[in-house]
């Protein structure tokens, strides 16, 4: 076999071991380009040796055919790893690198096509000599494509070598092997074109793409070239995430990265050789170059626009020669997020305080009005509402109990609003926020006529009742704001269970289970608290003992359950027609009791014929029995001048309805 054959195998072999060893390597920085580049030479050198020894010209043209899909391939590959060992990887990252790929896919097409037209290549034959390989009259593309081909062959290697001599001294080593790698196929391209190689007709572009393939492996695992790329400017200073500004030894700016220049909007040729004091006062940064060396830390806070930006300063001195101090580096850090953090994190905690404080307050809150204030003026201050009403769930139905602002009354008891918003984040258990645009236009309307609002929040409260707050800012509740509103409204809640509870068991202890009003334990309790409060105020006490004529016979002749009814429906006639202040009581069996406060006995008669009045029409209402329903009563009144034994003033009550009873023959 001959030398040259041998030598193609050889460039075989080399290149598919490159190809292994890199793609073991993959994760170095250019392997996986280096990688595809030795599978071109390859295939390459496969194709051409197939092309030289073949016996016809069909079939040497198929070789010829795929050996292109290497030597098409190769400039596009070379010029890749240029951009990624230069850092201009711009191209690369955006993607736009495949544009470059645009004519070897043409050529390729164009080379297994020509026998159709000819363009890439005519006049094709074998050549004489040692060397049977095809010859050719080149075509309009095969041009294009050699001179696109040695135009990218020649702009990665000048990509190369311009990286090359800006690099530091401790790496021109691995630049001027990564040179001479990348010089080495030109090189013997340029001998084949021009049939200057040393075996007539021998391509030895194969042979020194695969040894320049060698070289660049060398470089690459041996002595680190791709990873030097990282210390060029574009890597170590210009894409630093931190502002950056160095300062000689007379404090004057010598350097600034992009991102500096960004920040404070300049350009870096009009800042160097500033004074930086001059810097820090042009772009009011409250800060001296003296206090930071001394310090070496500092921090600031930055106005752009309405943008209010944290920056920590650190200066680091570094030396030209050891122990001498030639000038210093300045780090701006923005700390933005940890101030807006650390805000975040204290407005919480004021928040969770205000909470606690809340809880506190409504352990001891008494009253539900008193519960919906105090949960009103704390949900002002944590969660930045305008105002907010309450709601309680009584009968199946939601009851407005408390409103902070009396404007919102109309809207929030409206059966739209209730109907819309109110009722369903209610029996969903749904936190629900709704914009104002949400409104009918309306209803709109008028809540923006007495509010300035932009949305608001309605929110269960357990099973007892909801809330809605209104507030001004439409991004108002957020996720934190929403948690913190559930957490108030649970204590809110629990202070209403709480308040219930207790209400509970004062009815069951004070109240008379049968009819709702107030028992004769109560009584005893109360009347001594009002004939103090008489007493210091001197109101008089008017006392009124009522009795349900016939009861007895109600219960003998119709039942227990009628007689029940019956007291019942007294109580509740009894206790509509007394005002607030007044007190009703079930004294007795069928005797109820009816204290007005602050009243005389001037015009009691008056008041006593209405309520004999309204029993009749309740009678006339509801026929329990066969005959008329009456109330028999007796009056009686305190004088506090006179401070006569309650005992004395009940009984003389109890005296005066026997004798309206016995008036009316009962």
């Amino acid at each position: 076999m001959d030398i040259y054959i041998w030598l193609l195998v050889a460039t075989i072999m080399v290149a598919g071991g490159n190809a292994y060893v890199t793609f073991r390597r993959r994760n170095y920085p250019g392997a996986k380009i280096i990688f595809f580049l030795m599978l071109a030479v390859a295939v390459y050198a496969f194709g051409y040796i197939f092309e030289i020894i073949s016996k016809t010209i069909e079939i040497k043209l198929i070789w010829y055919n795929i050996e292109y899909f290497g030597i098409a391939a190769f400039p596009f590959l070379w010029f890749f790893f240029a951009l990624e060992f230069s850092d201009r990887d711009k191209l690369i990252i955006n993607k736009r690198i495949y544009i470059f790929a645009v004519i070897p896919v043409i050529t390729i097409i164009m080379v297994w096509t020509n026998r159709y037209h000819g363009i890439m290549l005519k006049d094709i034959g074998i050549a004489a000599g040692a060397i049977h390989e095809i010859t050719k009259t080149p075509g309009t593309w095969y041009y294009i494509n050699i001179i696109y081909s040695y135009l990218l062959t020649a702009a990665g290697s000048l990509l190369l070598i311009s990286t090359v001599v800006n690099l530091p001294a401790p790496h021109v080593k691995q630049g001027i092997t990564l040179s001479i790698g990348a010089l080495i196929p030109i090189i013997g391209s340029v001998l084949y074109v021009f049939k200057l190689t040393p075996i007539k007709n021998f391509d030895l572009t194969p042979v020194s793409l695969a040894i320049s393939g060698i070289i660049l492996s060398w470089s690459i695992f041996k002595l680190k070239a791709l990873q030097v790329g990282p210390i060029a400017r574009a890597k170590v200073f210009d894409s630093i995430e931190d502002a950056v500004i160095v300062i000689n030894h007379e404090n004057k700016i010598i350097d600034l990265n992009l991102r500096a220049q960004s920040l404070f909007d300049l350009e870096a040729s009009e800042e160097i050789g500033q004074e930086i004091d001059l810097f820090f006062k042009i772009h009011n940064l409250d800060i001296r170059i003296s206090d930071l060396i001394k310090n070496r830390k500092s921090e600031l806070a930055l106005e752009l626009g309405r943008t209010k930006l944290f920056y920590s300063i650190r200066s680091t001195p570094f030396e030209k020669k050891i122990g001498i101090i030639t000038g210093y580096i300045l780090v701006f850090h923005d700390i933005t997020a940890i101030k807006e953090n650390e805000l975040f994190l204290s407005n919480s905690k004021q928040k969770i305080e205000g909470l606690n404080k809340l809880a506190f307050e409504l352990d001891v809150s008494e009253a539900e009005e008193e519960v919906c204030r105090k949960s009103s003026e704390a949900a002002k201050n944590i969660l930045d509402v305008s105002c907010c009403s309450f709601f309680v769930f009584k009968d199946n139905k939601l009851v407005n109990n408390y409103n902070s602002n009396s404007l919102v009354e109309d809207i929030v008891t409206s059966k739209y609003f209730l109907k819309s918003f109110l009722s369903k984040s209610f029996s969903d258990s749904v936190f629900r926020i709704v914009k104002i645009s949400e409104f009918e236009e309306s209803a709109k309307k008028k809540l923006l006529k007495n509010l300035k609002v932009s949305t608001f929040l309605c929110a269960p409260i357990l099973n007892l009742g909801a809330a809605v707050f209104f507030s001004e800012d439409r991004d108002s509740f957020n996720q934190e704001n929403i948690r913190l509103s559930k957490l108030l409204l649970g204590h809110l809640a629990g202070a209403l269970k709480r308040i219930l509870l207790q209400k509970s068991l004062r009815d069951q202890a004070e109240k008379d289970s049968l009819t709702g009003v107030y028992n004769r334990r109560y009584f005893n309790n109360f009347i001594d608290k009002e004939i103090e409060r008489s007493k210091r105020y001197k109101y008089f006490i008017t006392f009124i003992m009522i009795d349900i004529d016939r009861f007895k016979e109600i219960n003998d002749r119709f039942g227990h359950q009628t007689g029940d009814e019956v007291l019942k429906g007294i109580g509740h006639i009894l206790e509509t027609q007394i005002r607030k202040i007044d007190t009703l009581v079930r004294y007795g069996g069928d005797e109820f009791l009816i204290v007005l406060l602050e009243t005389d006995d001037k015009d009691i008669n008056m008041f006593i014929s209405r309520l004999k009045k309204t029993v009749f029409e309740w009678y006339e209402k509801t026929r329990l029995v066969d005959f008329e329903i009456k109330i028999s009563t007796g009056t009686s009144l305190w004088d506090p001048s006179l401070n006569e034994p309650i005992e004395k003033i009940i009984h003389l009550a109890d005296m005066d309805m026997y004798a309206d009873k016995k008036k009316n023959g009962k």
